[in-house]
């Protein structure tokens, strides 16, 4: 369940779904960059239409993740 669930009126729900998925997603970005699984953020990063340059291919941990914050 995500945060402001039981706050949202019933019309807006629908919307509020598809940002809860991203933010699931966004959080498994965070966890396998943080936890140096390559692959697994790659394909996750793919999945939510996120391009990095070339210099920042090789980057992991809290760089990796610094450029795709920002």
């Amino acid at each position: 369940m995500c945060v402001g669930d039981l706050v949202l009126h019933q019309t807006r729900r629908k919307s509020y779904e598809g940002r809860c998925l991203i933010h699931r997603l966004f959080a498994q970005v965070f966890d396998s960059i943080m936890n140096y699984k390559k692959e697994e953020a790659a394909n996750l990063m793919q999945k939510l239409n996120i391009e990095l340059k070339a210099e920042d291919r090789d980057k992991d941990g809290k760089a990796l993740l610094k450029v795709i914050v920002a």
